[in-house]
């Protein structure tokens, strides 16, 4: 089945909700996001970052030599997309403000976000979170998300998600004649004091995010 797209205009002046309730009816759970101006995401100042990589949001955003500013700088432009996109989400879901999603994802709140590269052939783990940012560096002004568990939870069950532990090739862009190069993917996760139930409900009680992540994380393996 082919992946739908949006512009990132669209996105940014909500001209894509239309697409995005209809993508929720459909019970779709991934679509593209093209046309990113790659000054954006600061794609031309990130070091070579090699299969395996792995760095978390905290360690990310504390570090201060010259050659790892431009990963901090990187996360904080993919959690500004995220942010992009939550907004999108709660005017979709009908939360009571456009920032509801995002007050939940705040970049400086505690959380467990995850910058992680993988090889063009290795399977991407589908790992507990509320979305994942894929994007691949053959062509860095288009980004494939994925809607993930959390967002499912906070979403009461109107956004799905994928339950293969490992994403589908074919739910990956492909664009002709160009080989596939490396995939950075960044898990957004929900900050580590948001309770963990359907977002917007009026008796906001049980755990919270930090009580459960382990556990999910783990399950995700």
């Amino acid at each position: 089945m082919e992946v739908p797209s949006i512009t990132f205009e669209s996105l940014s002046d909500f001209g894509a909700l239309p697409t995005i309730r209809q993508l929720f009816a459909e019970h779709r759970n991934t679509f593209n996001i093209s046309d990113i101006d790659l000054a954006l995401l600061r794609l031309n100042e990130l070091p070579t970052l090699e299969d395996g990589y792995s760095i978390q949001k905290k360690q990310a955003l504390s570090a201060t030599s010259s050659s790892t500013k431009p990963i901090a700088e990187f996360v904080t432009a993919l959690h500004k997309l995220a942010h992009t996109i939550l907004a999108n989400f709660s005017h979709a879901l009908n939360m009571p403000w456009e920032s509801f999603l995002g007050e939940m994802h705040e970049l400086n709140e505690r959380g467990s976000d995850e910058l992680r590269v993988f090889g063009s052939d290795t399977p991407i783990p589908n790992d507990w979170s509320t979305m994942i940012i894929l994007l691949n560096t053959s062509y860095p002004n288009q980004v494939t998300v994925v809607c993930g568990e959390a967002l499912s939870v906070f979403s009461n069950g109107v956004i799905s998600a994928p339950k293969q532990s490992f994403l589908e090739p074919q739910l990956l862009p492909i664009i002709e004649s160009v080989v596939p190069r490396e995939w950075i993917a960044y898990y957004v996760r929900p900050n580590a004091d948001v309770f963990y139930s359907p977002a917007g409900a009026e008796d906001r009680t049980g755990e919270r995010v930090r009580e459960v992540e382990g556990d999910l994380l783990r399950s995700s393996l």
